[in-house]
């Protein structure tokens, strides 16, 4: 019901690290893609809250490149960070591929999340080391460490906005009286600036309709799931932000909302493919598309600035006709069949630009 179409194609990847002026690029002219003379070795740095998405971004990464530049490979290495900033500094400097024997042997980061997005940097700039690094993070504006500058650059997505995100509640739940929204405190300024901006325009939007805001505060190891059971018995709808708790947590919320029938709505579609009735945004996939040219240019750069790419504001919302029903909302044959029909221009692709 949901699909995620990307651009299709990897550009010209990589400098070796070892011996850089062994690339070569070959276009074909007839089927687009390109072969490349050599092997490419990058870090896969992330937090453990992240390592779902890290998994992700691993497999279909590779096989995309390896689909593109045939007869080529590129190899990506883990690195997976637990505890606060400081531990995971400590981390990375003791770790032989960024300090050690390893030294050298990498081209590119990669960072999916916030916290490890900064920490990388910053031992990537105290030692100067000869690396570029991309990151990808949800719902987020550039600012602090996100600035691109020589050698650093990445994806990120623009929430859709609160007004819409209302109407689509009340277009399934046209009594809606009490909403629920679960997110997680962060201590990291920038996931804490993003999460916190989506709470509170929803919030807003929805009190100013005269619906009445509960929140449920969770953390990525502990759900509180009595607490949030108790509140949703009160509530017709459950919001979940785009934040790594969710992919945690979504089976027990699709469960919950499931016994007292209350709708479960993401920030992200991940969610609704997974169980969630409703839900904006995009899927964990979409960041992987825009990350491809952008580490191409990245490699290619040498000391220019290479922009961030930002994914557009999603427009509409998705569903999943089933979850919605177990879920407790209550269709007609009549609207049944309209949400089972799509309009004309309705390509159902997520837009990257």
């Amino acid at each position: 019901m949901l699909n995620n179409r990307g651009t299709g194609a990897f550009k010209k990847l990589l400098q070796c690290v070892t011996q850089p002026s062994t690339i070569f690029s070959k276009g074909d002219h007839e089927t687009g893609l390109h072969t490349l003379g050599t092997k490419a070795r990058g870090l896969l740095i992330v937090s453990d809250e992240n390592r779902r998405v890290a998994v992700n971004v691993k497999r279909k990464f590779a096989m995309e490149f390896e689909a593109v530049y045939r007869g080529s490979q590129i190899d990506i290495d883990t690195i997976v960070l637990k505890g606060d900033d400081i531990v995971m500094q400590s981390a990375l400097l003791s770790n032989p591929a960024i300090t050690g024997t390893d030294r050298g042997r990498y081209s590119f980061i990669i960072t999916p999340g916030y916290t490890e997005a900064e920490v990388t940097h910053d031992v990537v700039k105290a030692l100067n080391l000869k690396l570029v690094q991309l990151f990808c993070v949800p719902g987020a504006m550039e600012g602090v460490f996100l600035n691109p500058r020589p050698g650093l650059t990445g994806v990120y997505n623009t929430p859709m906005p609160a007004a819409e995100y209302a109407d689509g509640l009340r277009g399934v739940c046209p009594d809606i009286k009490k909403v629920c929204i679960a997110h997680s405190p962060s201590d990291q300024p920038q996931q804490h600036k993003s999460l916190d901006g989506q709470y509170r325009r929803l919030k807003r939007m929805l009190t100013d309709l005269g619906i009445e805001v509960v929140t449920h505060l969770w953390d990525f190891k502990n759900a509180y799931d009595r607490e949030l059971k108790n509140q949703l018995k009160s509530c017709q709808v459950i919001i979940t932000l785009d934040e790594p708790a969710v992919g945690q947590h979504r089976k027990l919320v699709k469960k919950l909302c499931e016994e007292t029938e209350t709708l479960f709505c993401s920030s992200e579609l991940t969610s609704v493919l997974e169980g969630a009735g409703i839900g904006a945004g995009v899927t964990e996939d979409t960041y992987l598309y825009p990350m491809v040219p952008l580490l191409h240019e990245l490699l290619n750069a040498g000391n220019e600035v290479v922009p961030s790419f930002q994914i557009p504001a999603q427009d509409g919302m998705r569903y999943n006709l089933d979850a919605m029903e177990r879920q407790g909302v209550k269709l007609t044959a009549l609207l049944r069949a309209l949400l089972r029909m799509k309009a004309a221009d309705d390509t159902s692709a997520i837009k990257l630009s």
